[in-house]
């Protein structure tokens, strides 16, 4: 993988294409991101156009997952869903083939963030009993001034603002 402006590039089975983004999703970019997309994309195709090794360049943004029809978008390629893994791979099945260890993987991962959260959730837990509470009741009023009170005001000076 050769990394150029920010971008990446990632070599396919066509001669001539490199996929220059790889995203989740695509709905979530919004117009500012999306212009600084497409003058990445030409910075990037540029600097490819003027090595040696490389002379035809397509800029392709390859979506994860969706159902959207392949097509031209303001000078590059946009390849989403099973399109986006058949690009990188001719197996027309791997968009399917990858989710059970995929699955298995984050299962994995789910069990020790679960574990971690639990430990954070105890500890803040812990921390709250002994700061705002008396034998298991809330002490409204210090947790108000705590989370409300003016910062480096003493009781009884005057308001400074």
């Amino acid at each position: 993988m050769i990394t150029s402006i920010g971008l990446k590039l990632l070599k396919t089975r066509y001669e001539n294409t490199l996929p220059l983004r790889s995203e989740a999703r695509d709905e979530l970019r919004n117009s500012s991101q999306q212009k600084k997309q497409e003058v990445d994309f030409q910075n990037a195709v540029k600097v490819l156009r003027q090595s040696k090794h490389t002379t035809n360049v397509l800029p392709v943004l390859g979506i994860c997952y969706g159902k959207v029809k392949t097509s031209h978008v303001r000078g590059y390629l946009k390849v989403v869903g099973q399109n986006f893994w058949y690009l990188l791979s001719e197996d027309e099945n791997l968009y399917t083939d990858i989710i059970e260890p995929l699955g298995h993987r984050a299962k994995q991962h789910n069990a020790k963030f679960m574990r971690q959260k639990s430990k954070i959730i105890n500890l803040f837990t812990q921390q709250f009993l002994a700061e705002f509470c008396d034998q298991g009741i809330i002490g409204w009023k210090k947790l108000v001034e705590f989370n409300s009170g003016n910062l480096g005001n003493e009781p009884g000076s005057s308001l400074k603002y």
